[in-house]
């Protein structure tokens, strides 16, 4: 562990840096450090750059003075607990900005029924991948897969089909 002005080309240089793979700013509010920072992290050829962003305009920045990867994760967060605080979803992984995978339990009209049975990719667009029964680890899902009322699925489809399913009766 080192302590450093991380804004100083020479102090990053001074604690190797310039040697590092990849490195990660995750300086908070303080936007002029984190865009110094990765400038300097830039200029010592650090091939792949990690930096938090506060805003859009922050990312931009970032990415214009070296950033590689940009992250909000505040932003990110407030989206992800913004679909799971319905309680329709238990677990929610964007895949991308359209596709996502979701954790949630079987919805009750589902209950009871084979999975082949319920016509769910006609139905809603969206695929159920994995099924964890009451009490058993999850395990792939198939046509002949019974659904349980107390069940959990991982379905995975574009956002507004699955956020449609999702308010289905569970």
């Amino acid at each position: 562990v080192v302590q450093a002005d991380t804004t100083n080309v020479r102090a990053l240089r001074q604690i190797g840096a310039a040697d590092a793979v990849t490195a990660v700013v995750c300086i908070g509010t303080g936007i002029e450090a984190s865009v110094l920072t990765t400038a300097a992290l830039a200029d010592l050829g650090v091939k792949n750059i990690w930096a938090k962003a506060i805003t859009e305009p922050h990312g931009h920045i970032l990415r214009r003075v070296g950033a590689h990867n940009v992250v909000f994760p505040e932003a990110e967060m407030g989206s992800r607990v913004a679909r799971l605080v319905t309680g329709a979803l238990i677990e929610y992984f964007a895949l991308d900005d359209d596709f996502v995978l979701v954790e949630m339990k079987v919805p009750r009209n589902l209950g009871g029924r084979h999975l082949g049975d319920t016509d769910l990719r006609a139905s809603y667009k969206v695929t159920v991948v994995c099924i964890k029964p009451e009490g058993q680890p999850f395990t792939y899902a198939e046509s002949a897969t019974m659904l349980g009322e107390h069940d959990l699925i991982v379905v995975a489809g574009h956002r507004a089909d699955i956020e449609r399913f999702a308010h289905t009766e569970t």
